[in-house]
């Protein structure tokens, strides 16, 4: 959320370890990429930044592909203006015939239909690009969470991250309340400090 992070780390990303802390039954709107752990969760968005990475790659092998590429990027350049107005029943109208738009240039090519697929998984999917639209603290792309993450997949990949789950459960902590704390604009080393003035006090 803008003004809180709680990490977790495992092994895999596996639908087990995504369960473990978001209740597929649960009421709160996540923001995710097409991995597959996440598809039975249905109070979802659907990362824009993800998709337009991925329609960008095809953009670069056909034209079909850059016509794809360019139809989703003016869609999301219009939802970022338009998303701060009341008007979320005409963007969504607008929105959807845009993605059918889109879906329509189906041809032969595997990785084009492999990405209009995405789209349009199940007939109905690709509605999950849009629930930002009714949803206002809901953003189009994942891309907090993303920069949230760099520094600890930056460290796992100097140090192998940790050895033991003694050493799991610290990290968590710490990456937890540390970025807490930056979200919320406030100094980490001024309130690491008065934690530890607080636990000074009631040990005396």
């Amino acid at each position: 959320s803008p003004n809180a992070v709680y990490f977790d780390f495992a092994d895999t990303r596996g639908k087990k370890e995504f369960e473990r802390n978001i209740d597929p039954g649960g009421l709160a709107i996540i923001n995710v990429d097409g991995y597959n752990a996440y598809k039975s969760y249905h109070l979802k968005q659907r990362c824009w930044a993800h998709i337009l990475r991925e329609s960008k790659s095809l953009s670069q092998k056909s034209d079909q592909g850059w016509q794809i590429h360019n139809l989703l990027s003016e869609l999301f350049a219009s939802l970022q203006e338009t998303l701060p107005t009341k008007k979320p029943t005409t963007i969504m109208k607008r929105a959807l015939s845009k993605i059918h738009e889109t879906l329509d240039l189906r041809n032969e090519d595997a990785q084009i239909i492999a990405f209009l697929g995405k789209l349009d998984n199940a007939k109905h999917d690709f509605i999950l690009l849009l629930t930002a639209i009714n949803h206002e603290y809901v953003d189009l792309t994942n891309n907090l969470a993303e920069r949230l993450l760099r520094g600890l997949v930056i460290q796992r990949k100097i140090r192998r991250f940790v050895a033991s789950e003694n050493g799991k459960k610290i990290l968590i902590n710490h990456a937890t309340t540390f970025q807490t704390w930056k979200l919320q604009n406030l100094n980490p080393y001024e309130e690491l400090l008065k934690l530890l003035e607080n636990n000074d006090a009631s040990a005396a």
